[in-house]
């Protein structure tokens, strides 16, 4: 509860309060008082442990009481009662010191002084430093006999808990490893990382096994997992390059064919995405052109022009029409073949060439 170190400094502390309180008793059973009578024809000494350590008789009254010893008598009765009734009376008592706020050693000492021991228990505050009087029992200025023992509360400063090793950790599983160690989550902010998985504990603010005061607010660092990385737009490039340079910055790529009438084929038509951040092992899709679509010519011999035309052109092709005999004085406006043939496979948007005769 309070570590090692803190420990032996109370065992320490106390040991000490033993030996000053023993001191103190033995102190004040040597400590000697006086009283008088017969105006000091009789002094006597004794000390406060009721040991009579002297009788002083004046020689007028020794020399007085060979005629009247009973008179002797009475004036040392006197002078002994007078000390006694002296410290049952008054003597005996002191008053509580004011030792709150003072260290545990000076309010030791003040107790000793004051003729009195002293009771140390150790409590923790948040608001009076370790080591010093938080209370005491009697309060200050009660009036108590000498020799009382005083019940001293001492600081031992604010409590302690072992900080728990929340790296690594789910930040709610860490959240509820601070909160069971009476301690409090602080601000939590995230940090990418390569090492650790996003939403665990990068680092905290106090290191695992430290003690920390109760109720202090620990903050976290929590994982965003690796940084984003910035998305290159590859597309009118090869599909070979744009593979390379995506899977080089860590994507994954994957690819479709799509003819183009546009676009060369072997070349990237579009990219989802094509631009922005992602996260390395993201999936980048491409279109990549095959070129034209390819559409058979379709047969139209024998048809009229016009409609080997219609057929033609709605087939994607343009259509460019030759006579087969341009000397021919009339013509029977019928297809005779394509130029390509029947069955060859074009580019859309490609010409094909009819023979009328």
């Amino acid at each position: 509860m309070f570590g090692k170190a803190g420990l032996g400094g109370l065992m320490q502390q106390a040991q000490k309060m033993q030996e000053n309180m023993k001191k103190a008793q033995a102190e004040l059973a040597v400590t000697e008082v006086s009283g008088e009578a017969g105006n000091g024809l009789v002094k006597v000494v004794m000390t406060c442990g009721h040991q009579i350590r002297s009788i002083d008789i004046s020689p007028e009254l020794i020399a007085e009481a060979a005629e009247d010893k009973e008179m002797l008598e009475v004036l040392v009765l006197a002078a002994v009662i007078g000390v006694s009734s002296w410290w049952f009376a008054a003597g005996r008592f002191t008053e509580t010191p004011a030792m709150a706020g003072m260290s545990q050693a000076d309010a030791i000492g003040a107790a000793q002084r004051a003729d009195l021991t002293v009771n140390v228990e150790q409590q923790y505050s948040d608001d009076v430093a370790a080591g010093v009087v938080i209370s005491t029992d009697p309060t200050a200025g009660t009036r108590v006999e000498r020799r009382a023992q005083i019940d001293t509360v001492v600081s031992a400063g604010p409590q302690t808990y072992a900080m728990p090793n929340v790296v690594g950790l789910p930040q709610d599983a860490a959240s509820s490893a601070l909160v069971g160690a009476h301690l409090a989550v602080g601000s939590v902010t995230g940090e990418y990382s390569d090492t650790v998985d996003s939403g665990r504990v990068v680092s905290a603010g106090a290191e695992a096994g430290s003690q920390v005061v109760h109720d202090t607010a620990v903050d976290l660092v929590v994982s965003m997992g690796p940084a984003p990385v910035a998305v290159t737009d590859c597309t009118g490039r090869s599909a070979a390059d744009a593979r390379s340079t995506l899977e080089a910055a860590g994507f994954t790529v994957t690819t479709e064919e799509k003819p183009s009438a546009d676009v060369e084929a072997g070349k990237v038509i579009s990219q989802d995405p094509a631009s922005g951040q992602l996260q390395a092992g993201s999936e980048i899709h491409l279109v990549v052109s095959s070129g034209a679509e390819q559409v058979a010519v379709p047969d139209v011999r024998a048809r009229t022009t016009a409609d080997a035309r219609s057929t033609l052109e709605a087939a994607g092709f343009t259509v460019e029409q030759k006579y087969v005999d341009e000397s021919a004085s009339t013509h029977l406006d019928r297809v005779q073949r394509t130029d390509p043939v029947r069955g060859t496979r074009l580019a859309k948007g490609s010409t094909v060439t009819i023979y009328v005769i």
